[in-house]
């Protein structure tokens, strides 16, 4: 993932536990992001350039929370 705005590289990085968003540049993991904190699920999309689309499924409540977010 490219941010034009500044003009940075990301890999995301998907695994068993965990997301990690890592900058190519600083050559180091910038985020890490949980699948499961408690009974909520979280997924990563990739958005528009520079963002990641973010989605919370709450088992209990049955619902769906997304939010768009730049790196």
């Amino acid at each position: 993932m490219y941010n034009r705005d500044s003009k940075t590289n990301y890999l995301v990085i998907d695994d068993e536990k965990n997301i990690m968003i890592y900058s190519v540049e600083q050559k180091k993991v910038v985020r890490t992001i949980p699948h499961k904190e408690g009974k909520t699920t979280i997924e990563v999309y990739l958005a528009k350039e520079g963002a990641i689309m973010v989605s919370e499924y709450n088992k209990k409540e049955k619902q769906t929370l997304v939010s768009i977010e730049t790196l």
